[in-house]
């Protein structure tokens, strides 16, 4: 009895790799304009378009985009291609609230530049996504773990990389460090012609 299998079925992934950081990078990020967004908890860069200006970056990025989705997702036919890009600046103290990503398939961020306590991911469980247990009831549990919790932090590094589905609740819990923390966030769709005859879809830029 003490032997069992268990079959973690429709997980949602993320996918966390690291491409060390230029430190030609870091200056670019310091010297874009940038304004305060309407939250008033971060400022971001006023060229949302941000990566086509920082085109080695562009070309990195898009690989791990692309062994996500071929190599674990096992996705084929589709181009997949950046929508939109800025770089988030927080100060101490500056938070990202609780959100997620419209009009994209998969987002995901990128670290120039962060310090030990200047803010993890946290992803969110929403309330109409499956459980184990209903919404109204909450068991106490010896330990949490993927299954069983309803929001997972990550303590992001320089040069870490996250890519995650865009329908996925997420925020940035708050700066605490003395240090100004810069991350590059992006949105990412695709292209292509799927399923044949009457289920055959086009897609095109």
């Amino acid at each position: 009895m003490s032997s069992f299998k268990v079959h973690e079925l429709w997980p949602t992934p993320i996918y966390e790799n690291n491409i060390p950081v230029k430190s030609d990078w870091i200056d670019f990020a310091e010297n874009c304009e940038y304004e305060r967004m309407f939250s008033k908890n971060g400022d971001y860069t006023s060229n949302k378009y941000i990566l086509n200006s920082i085109t080695d970056l562009k070309e990195e990025l898009i690989l791990h985009v692309n062994l996500f989705a071929e190599k674990y997702l096992k996705v084929k036919n589709a181009k997949f291609y950046f929508l939109n890009s800025w770089i988030v600046k927080h100060h101490p103290n500056d938070f990202a609230q609780s959100h997620f990503h419209g009009n994209s398939l998969l987002s995901g961020v990128y670290y120039l530049k962060t310090e030990k306590n200047s803010g993890d991911i946290k992803f969110i469980k929403k309330y109409d996504e499956q459980r184990i247990f209903p919404t109204s009831i909450t068991p106490d549990y010896s330990e949490y773990n993927y299954t069983n919790s309803d929001n997972i932090k990550l303590s992001p590094e320089k040069g870490n990389v996250i890519i995650f589905p865009s329908t996925l609740m997420h925020e940035v819990t708050k700066n605490k460090s003395k240090d100004i923390r810069y991350s590059l966030a992006f949105n990412v769709f695709f292209k292509g012609s799927f399923g044949k005859d009457e289920y055959e879809l086009k897609l095109w830029m």
